[in-house]
């Protein structure tokens, strides 16, 4: 029935024909008198029989020929053949049928001659995964971005978990964090729906709750000492890991020329350089602890920096 393209039965592997230049097959499917390729490309292609439409259309096959119906930027995904029908999972996440269907194998009545959506109730697909926006700091609100749903939702739901676990009551798309978050694992879990499929959730990202930031809490606060000239050591003053509330377990330093980070300037001292003339210099000064947001305090800016 030219399942295998072209004329005469074949005692060997033989490359099938039809396929255009460039495009390799990716997956394939055998019915009773009919062959299904998955190209590269998204398209499916058959060949052999087809007398109830199973390669769409009207006619045999005998060279791999693009089957026609599924909608415009839907590729295939998975392709399956029966005995005379086809099927094929689209990159949308949706069933589509054609061919025979005598025994309601493509849903309802009537045969089809074209790749048709299957009325099976899919569920919907998440395109996009949830996640949860804003600082995990406790006191804070945190909201969910829903994500992207194909087919169109008409309903979203929201559960917030806690390591995993729902939380009750935490049903809405904000959820403030508690002093009992401290150290968790959050995540939000969304439940779509859309007529016709069935409803799908999808959990977003964990994020770990953390305390506010750490805060320089000692005076004097840290401050730049030495004189602002091309060549002249500046350097870091008035500063401990003990003067941040709580206190720092690791700092980090940033130079900057006016508001311009100094590429690789990241020590407790400076020296300025010619680049730096007439610009103001300052430190911005990073502090963490385990389970605390990042703190920062920014020194006051030098005089800008004469030359050598």
């Amino acid at each position: 029935f030219g399942q295998l393209t072209g004329a005469g039965d074949k005692a060997t592997l033989t490359a099938l024909t039809g396929l255009p230049a460039g495009v390799r097959g990716v997956a394939a499917a055998g019915g009773a008198y009919h062959s299904l390729v998955l190209g590269d490309d998204g398209v499916v292609y058959g060949t052999g029989s087809n007398n109830f439409g199973q390669l769409t259309g009207a006619g045999d096959k005998a060279t791999l020929t693009a089957l026609t119906g599924l909608p415009a930027g839907v590729g295939g995904a998975v392709v399956a053949a029966g005995q005379v029908h086809t099927l094929v999972v689209g990159d949308d996440g949706m069933l589509y049928g054609t061919g025979s269907n005598n025994w309601g194998q493509l849903t309802g009545t009537g045969d089809k001659a074209t790749l048709t959506a299957l009325p099976l109730s899919p569920s919907v697909v998440s395109v996009n995964r949830p996640q949860v926006r804003g600082n995990p700091w406790v006191g804070r609100t945190l909201t969910a971005t829903p994500g992207t749903w194909t087919p169109a939702v008409t309903s979203i739901t929201y559960q917030w978990r806690r390591n995993g676990t729902a939380i009750p009551g935490a049903t809405n798309q904000g959820y403030q964090v508690i002093a009992g978050d401290w150290k968790q694992r959050l995540t939000v879990a969304v439940t779509a729906s859309a007529p016709g499929s069935l409803p799908a959730t999808r959990e977003s990202a964990p994020v770990t709750v953390l305390r506010p930031p750490l805060v320089y809490a000692a005076q004097p606060k840290p401050t730049i000492e030495g004189t602002a000239r091309v060549g002249q050591r500046l350097r870091i003053a008035h500063l401990t890991n003990k003067g941040w509330n709580p206190d720092a377990t690791r700092m980090s330093y940033q130079w900057y020329r006016g508001s311009t980070k100094i590429q690789g300037a990241t020590a407790l001292t400076y020296r300025p350089v010619k680049a730096d003339r007439g610009k103001p210099i300052k430190v911005v000064i990073r502090a963490f602890a385990a389970y605390y947001a990042t703190g920062s305090v920014t020194t006051p800016k030098t005089r800008p920096v004469a030359p050598r």
